[in-house]
């Protein structure tokens, strides 16, 4: 084998090797780019929807339902709330969605203020996760003065607003 011969062998060489490279470089590019994107779908609108409901078109798409929390609100039992992502956001397939599901209204049970000064009332009020609403004054000689006449709405009664209203005897006129 002369010197070109050698030459001209060690070009085909090189060249096959630049080749199978590309093709290499090529392949990994493209496995990575649809590793990366892979199959992407978009995030449903799942807020008003039974939890049920929305596990299942979940599921059809491909994505995961996580409940993150659970809160009060005027929805029914069960019903989502909030979610994360956003609704229309692309997502991979197999990643979740964490919602806050509903726990419905909060039904409190309103203890009874009338009798007691306004202090004792705010006291109760806040013990029983309330607060007090609107405060009225009105002057009554057989009543002393700072204590509760009248609440709004009436003790025992089960109530969605955490806002108990009072009027408060201010005594007599002197």
């Amino acid at each position: 084998m002369n010197f070109r011969e050698r030459l001209e062998w060690l070009f085909r060489m090189v060249l096959l090797v630049f080749i199978l490279e590309s093709a290499a470089l090529l392949s990994a590019i493209t496995a990575m780019r649809i590793d990366i994107h892979g199959r992407e779908v978009r995030m449903p609108n799942l807020v008003g929807k039974n939890v049920a409901d929305a596990n299942s078109e979940l599921r059809s798409r491909g994505l995961v339902l996580r409940v993150a929390d659970r809160v009060y609100s005027e929805q029914t039992i069960n019903t989502v709330v909030r979610q994360t992502p956003s609704p229309g956001l692309l997502m991979k397939v197999s990643q979740q969605a964490h919602v806050v599901l509903s726990l419905g209204q909060r039904q409190l049970q309103i203890p009874s203020l009338e009798g007691n000064s306004l202090r004792v009332s705010r006291i109760e009020l806040l013990r029983a996760g309330l607060q007090v609403g609107e405060v009225s004054t009105l002057t009554l000689p057989d009543v002393t003065a700072d204590t509760v006449v009248l609440q709004n709405p009436k003790p025992g009664a089960g109530g969605a607003s955490p806002r108990v209203d009072v009027l408060v005897s201010q005594g007599s006129r002197e």
